[in-house]
């Protein structure tokens, strides 16, 4: 009698010519679960759990929170829709800020009784339920790595997301990347649960459209609902889109209408999601503005001579209100509307990008360094209090992304690493091409790009020092 797969990793089922693969999830009501595949599932759970009593754990003694900048904007949106008011900053309708953390508070609060009074309190409310969310990002990242590397890997990434400083941070601040972070985690692992694939003969490597039955509609469309909430959350992370579609779509699949089924439930879910967004934009700002208005002012803090010519933070996005040529436009901003005024400030950001080609490079450098934590103890102490973090743990977590960023480059060097599909890594390399161009701050600008890290420093974890070398290629 043939003994079935212990393990239900799509990436160790082997291709079984002329019948399907075999399906743990099928009849799993049935199935005893021996005690080897109870262990790691109570050790998730173990580290599932320490994350959520954390992140409890820091709201509840840490110091007093209240919302700052972005984050009381978002909070003014979150009271203006449980009051009744709309999307409006008091009687202004607005798309500047992207509609999905706004939306999130205003769940938040109405679940709770309401818009506390106290922004002290208010602060408590939602950090206990980014605190679920900071659990659910250490479960997903353990979704994501066992398919690939296996169950070691996947507990290591677990205990990582767990005690990651930057996360935490993210969990205590009133930021909408604390949404986006588990939208992009979700998107990832429907698509690695919807795409199944096989190892190639070394073992090395997971292919890219094996000739395997159809993607799971049910897990592409799970992918699509969090593609579309992750583009109404944070806008620039949506280029993900484009590797994850690829991931679904299925080359050697007999018939075109199962290569594109996949990607096409995925794309439409994520519109229909995203379209009544656009549909209530049209109606109040009327004009075409499919998520925000706030991509002209950012290019415009960033694309200026001010930037351009300081020398003690280079290329650093600054207010756009008081620097020619944009002070004109927002001087003019009772003759034009949100719409107009995010167009004109987008091109003269673009022509001013276009007269000065080389300072596009100096932004993504300069941008760079930052993101790493090296333009120095000044610059990571202002970008954490703009979301309302102290000074004492912007230190501490730029410490603790120190240590996993070293790690994260052994494991990129480890034979295992290449155990992941190409698509996966393409997804940090888009939200990075569209984010450096424009500005960074840290921690909350990097949140999409940190899971990536720290599934690259789990793999040098559950590799061990003594596989910690380069991959080599086998011989021809």
């Amino acid at each position: 009698m043939t003994r079935r797969p212990p393990s239900h990793d799509f990436a160790t089922v082997p291709a079984t010519a002329g019948r399907a693969p075999w399906a743990p999830w099928a009849g799993w009501r049935r199935r005893v679960i021996s005690q080897d595949q109870r262990r790691p599932t109570l050790a998730l759970a173990v580290l599932v759990a320490l994350a959520l009593v954390v992140r409890i754990g820091l709201t509840l003694a840490g110091p007093e929170h209240r919302p700052v900048l972005d984050g009381a904007d978002y909070d003014g949106l979150a009271r203006s829709l449980l009051a009744g008011h709309g999307y409006a900053f008091g009687s202004y309708v607005t798309a500047f800020r992207p509609p999905g953390y706004a939306f999130f508070l205003a769940g938040v609060y109405g679940l709770t009784g309401g818009a506390p009074r106290d922004p002290a309190r208010a602060a408590d409310t939602v950090q206990l339920a980014q605190a679920l969310l900071g659990a659910l990002d250490v479960a997903l990242l353990a979704a994501i790595a066992r398919p690939i590397w296996g169950r070691r890997t996947a507990l290591a990434a677990a205990g990582l997301g767990a005690v990651y400083v930057p996360f935490l941070e993210l969990g205590e601040s009133f930021v909408a990347d604390a949404l986006a972070l588990p939208l992009v985690l979700a998107a990832l692992a429907c698509v690695i649960r919807a795409s199944p694939r096989r190892r190639d003969p070394a073992g090395t490597r997971v292919q890219l459209g094996a000739a395997l039955p159809p993607a799971s509609l049910r897990w592409a469309a799970g992918a699509g609902l969090s593609l579309g909430s992750l583009t109404l959350t944070r806008p620039n992370a949506a280029l993900v889109a484009v590797p994850l579609a690829l991931a679904l779509w299925r080359p050697r699949a007999p018939g075109r209408s199962r290569r594109l089924k996949a990607p096409v439930v995925m794309l439409i879910l994520a519109a229909a999601v995203l379209t009544p967004w656009t549909v209530r934009n049209a109606i109040a700002l009327d004009a075409f503005v499919p998520v925000s208005t706030e991509a002209g002012e950012t290019l415009a803090g960033t694309y200026n001579d001010v930037s351009r010519h300081d020398r003690a933070d280079p290329a650093a996005w600054r207010i756009p209100r008081d620097i020619p040529p944009y002070a004109a436009v927002f001087g003019a901003r009772a003759r034009m509307t949100e719409a107009g005024r995010d167009g004109r400030l987008t091109a003269l950001a673009l022509d001013y990008a276009t007269r000065h080609p080389t300072y596009v490079g100096e932004v993504v450098g300069d941008n760079a360094v930052r993101m790493l934590e090296l333009a120095g103890r000044r610059r990571w102490r202002f970008t954490a209090a703009t979301i309302g973090i102290d000074a004492a743990t912007a230190d501490v977590g730029v410490v603790a992304f120190w240590l996993v960023a070293v790690l994260a480059l052994i494991g990129a060097c480890c034979a295992e690493a290449r155990r992941a599909p190409r698509w996966l890594w393409a997804c940090p390399a888009l939200v990075l091409g569209a984010t450096l161009p424009m500005t960074m701050e840290t921690p909350r600008f990097r949140a999409e790009v940190d899971p990536f890290i720290l599934l690259l420093a789990a793999v040098a974890l559950a590799s061990g020092p003594g596989r910690w070398r380069p991959a080599r290629r086998a011989p021809v």
